[in-house]
């Protein structure tokens, strides 16, 4: 066998496909992806990353709010056909993401969530991406990342 073709196939057997995953991770714009996708559910939709509408235990009537909530959102201009999680932003702002080897993690102010789960059931499921944003994550994003980083291994 020729010598580059032995020296590719091995660069090709070394690499570990875990390790470009957990690099895409720790990359900033891959990790402001997630944060904006996630919060975008959020904010935009008023959903879980299941996909399910946002309602707290106060709703009435068809709404996602209870009446004085609606009241103060609308006051403050916010929106009130969806709950977003967003008051004043500070939880939104606490988000933080990081890459393990096995998994990428948000770390979020606790404090925060704690009112938040007073209200709104299935807190944890805030967390995470819909099917449709995992897509967009998948093909628009990791899979370019990836893809350049085996070509620079194996180049």
């Amino acid at each position: 066998m020729d010598t580059k073709i032995k020296i590719l196939a091995n660069k090709i057997k070394s690499i570990k496909i875990n390790d470009l995953f957990y690099r895409a991770f720790q990359d900033a714009e891959v990790q402001e992806f997630v944060i904006a996708a996630n919060q975008g559910q959020l904010y935009d939709d008023g959903i879980y990353s299941n996909g399910k509408i946002i309602k707290t235990y106060a709703a009435f009537q068809g709404n996602v709010y209870s009446r004085k909530t609606l009241k103060i959102k609308s006051e403050k201009g916010q929106p009130t056909d969806r709950v977003t999680l967003y008051d004043t932003g500070d939880f939104y702002d606490s988000w933080k993401m990081f890459a393990k080897k096995t998994q990428a993690v948000i770390n979020y102010d606790k404090k925060k969530l704690k009112l938040i789960s007073e209200n709104v059931p299935d807190v944890m499921d805030i967390f995470g991406l819909t099917e449709t944003n995992f897509d967009r994550l998948t093909w628009n994003v990791i899979y370019p990342f990836v893809m350049k980083l085996l070509k620079d291994e194996i180049i």
